[in-house]
């Protein structure tokens, strides 16, 4: 019989009772998002075969577009870079596991922009890094590379170092 659906039921002496039922009827766009918001055409086939009956036309759904709104390009090369060796620093200092053979308990990185060299220094405390760094800028000034600008984070060792290149006169930027 088309709209009815029979489903078996128990009866009291266990034997078998056929019972009409009526289908249910669901909204498309309700089922879409039951389903974990799948497309209207698996919706409508997956309620339709559960002997349900699907209704209404589906909509566009809010959660979908924006799940499949494409981020903004981002450009893979580096614009700002510097043009010469030795133009813009990166500094960071990190804490090492244990402590090192030479007693050793931080580990600071410098990197040029530009060529991408690192310089590796290994400190028994933070405050030792504006030593290091005054004396590799010096070293480079030696060398004829001179420094434009530093980038670090907030961290306060790095205050310290601004606040010793200043002192030094060094003429250096900070980020």
């Amino acid at each position: 019989m088309p709209g009815i659906r029979l489903t078996p039921v128990l009866g009291n002496v266990g034997t078998a009772v056929v019972e009409p039922r009526k289908y249910v009827s669901f909204d498309v766009n309700n089922l879409h998002k039951i389903l974990g918001h799948c497309g209207e055409i698996s919706a409508r086939l997956t309620g339709k075969s559960l002997g349900n009956e699907v209704t209404l036309t589906h909509e566009t759904c809010e959660a979908c577009s924006i799940g499949k709104a494409r981020h903004k390009n981002v450009n893979k090369e580096w614009k700002d870079g510097s043009m010469t060796t030795g133009e813009r620093l990166y500094v960071d200092i990190s804490s090492i596991k244990g402590t090192s053979f030479g007693g050793a308990k931080f580990w600071a990185l410098v990197v040029d922009d530009y060529s991408s060299y690192c310089w590796s220094y290994f400190l028994k405390k933070k405050d030792e890094l504006e030593d290091k760094i005054v004396d590799l800028i010096k070293e480079l000034r030696n060398d004829k590379i001179y420094l434009v600008l530093i980038r670090l984070d907030d961290a306060g060792e790095n205050y310290a170092l601004e606040k010793a290149c200043k002192q030094q006169n060094l003429k250096i930027k900070f980020e």
